[in-house]
């Protein structure tokens, strides 16, 4: 996992959404997005571009090693959170959209990586709603450049929202009935963060989470404009289930009271890592020689210092479906 693709992987914004049928039940699943929601295109793709060799298990043990017992195409140790949703309304796991096989059934998964370009929205007709994933490459390589977090929030989170409501309305408009529109993690407390942006000055940290005040201020300003936008779409179509999901608070909450959710009580450590405050170092990635996972995943909130771990996301998957950070429950 390189640099760029492991910060890539932070600031990201989503949505997904599933599709009812006459009797109130979900069949279907269709999901745009990255690392948080990768079920095997990553691999497809660099495969493709020779970037990756297709005989190469990537990414590599311990990902997967939970609940798999083997590489999954995830990154994570086992589950993630859109592998608990699906499961919720018995669809399988979803599958890669550009596996030659793949045929849009009950369960299948669309992807659009590495871009916010919408036009993979009008492909074709969907009886269901899409994940779509906004704002990584934007913030990403405005704050690498060295843009300023106050620049970034003030000058480019309303245009990224903007284009999330597009995303939004193209997928209302190919049939979707039901969407969940997610916003983004405290970043400032993800380890990739944390390192990359480290600070001498104790006034840049929150002193109860230990997180960096500006990135998390980030995630926030743009979470709210999205809820704003969320609200405004909601009246434009009134026919259409839109709700809010927040990675956000459920993530924070951990970060200031792990032993409450079962985690361990230095919830900013990596499980599967090497070196550095965080137990990660950017250059000794998970999945390379010499660097191994805990022996209790379940007790860690991050899994690689870029994703969090299947526990994480059950729990924060539990609080979309059935509140209370879900601003109109999927349940509901």
């Amino acid at each position: 996992m390189d640099l760029f693709s492991c910060y890539f992987f932070i600031l990201f914004i989503s949505c997904y959404g599933l599709a009812k049928t006459t009797t109130q039940n979900f069949t279907s699943i269709f999901s745009f997005g990255n690392s948080y929601t990768y079920t095997g295109n990553y691999q497809i793709l660099a495969a493709s571009a020779g970037s990756l060799n297709s005989n190469v298990e990537f990414p590599p043990y311990p990902y997967g090693s939970t609940f798999f017992g083997h590489p999954a195409d995830r990154f994570c140790d086992g589950r993630l959170t859109i592998d608990f949703i699906a499961k919720e309304y018995g669809l399988p796991f979803i599958q890669p959209s550009k596996e030659k096989k793949c045929k849009f059934h009950p369960g299948s998964k669309l992807r659009l990586l590495w871009t916010t370009n919408l036009h993979g929205l009008r492909r074709k007709k969907l009886h269901c709603a899409t994940q779509q994933q906004f704002g990584v490459n934007d913030y990403t390589l405005l704050l690498l450049a060295g843009k300023s977090v106050q620049d970034v929030t003030n000058s480019y989170a309303p245009q990224v929202v903007k284009l999330i409501s597009e995303a939004v309305e193209k997928v209302i408009n190919d049939g979707a009935s039901v969407l969940a529109v997610a916003g983004q993690p405290p970043a400032g407390c993800m380890p990739v963060i944390l390192t990359l942006f480290a600070s001498s000055n104790k006034e840049d940290y929150e002193p109860d989470t230990g997180c960096l005040k500006e990135y998390n201020g980030l995630a926030m300003y743009h979470n709210s404009l999205l809820h704003q936008d969320v609200i405004r779409l909601r009246g434009k179509y009134p026919r259409v289930k839109i709700s809010y999901t927040d990675y956000y608070y459920p993530t924070i909450n951990v970060v200031k009271s792990p032993g409450l959710y079962g985690f361990i009580d230095t919830p900013l450590q990596v499980c599967c890592g090497k070196g550095g405050p965080y137990n990660f170092n950017i250059s000794e990635n998970c999945g390379m020689p010499g660097v191994s996972a805990c022996p209790n995943p379940s007790a860690y909130l991050h899994w690689d210092g870029a994703h969090l771990t299947e526990a994480a996301y059950r729990y924060i998957s539990s609080t979309w479906l059935d509140g209370p950070y879900a601003v109109m429950q999927i349940h509901r």
